[in-house]
C-alpha cells in the first residue's frame, strides 16, 4: 500500500467504496504521507459514505516527552494535516469522534462522513 497512490487506483479495485476504514497508524508516518493517504481515502469515498480512523490516545503526547526534536516536530505536524482535514471535512460534512477506554491502549475513532 505505501507505493504510489497512482497504483492502487489504477488498479482492479472499485473506484470509490460507502466506507473505508483504516488502522494505520498516522502517527509514525511524514505529515506529507498522512495527507497522501487521507487524500486517497477521500477519493476512494462516494459522497454520501464515511471514512474512519482511529488513533491512540496520549501517544501523541508520550512522544512528545520522550521523542527527539525531529520526531516530536514530525508528530506535531501530523496533528496538523489531522486537524485540517477535520476543519475541512466540517465545513461540508460531519466528523465524529468516539472514544474507547476499552480499547488497550485507549484510541478515539474519528469518522468523516462526506
Amino acid at each position: 500500500f505505501l507505493g504510489p497512490v497512482e497504483t492502487l487506483l489504477q488498479s482492479d479495485l472499485p473506484t470509490q467504496y460507502d466506507v473505508v476504514v483504516s488502522s494505520l497508524p498516522f502517527v509514525n508516518f511524514a505529515p506529507e504521507k498522512v495527507e497522501e493517504i487521507l487524500s486517497l481515502f477521500r477519493r476512494l469515498t462516494r459522497d454520501g459514505g464515511s471514512m474512519t480512523f482511529l488513533q491512540y490516545l496520549g501517544v501523541c503526547r508520550i512522544r512528545e516527552l520522550f521523542a527527539d526534536r525531529r520526531t516530536k516536530q514530525r508528530v506535531k505536524a501530523v496533528e496538523q494535516v489531522i486537524s485540517s482535514w477535520c476543519k475541512k471535512v466540517q465545513k461540508t460534512g460531519q466528523v465524529r469522534r468516539r472514544r474507547s477506554f476499552l480499547n488497550l491502549p485507549p484510541a478515539v475513532s474519528i469518522e468523516f462522513r462526506y
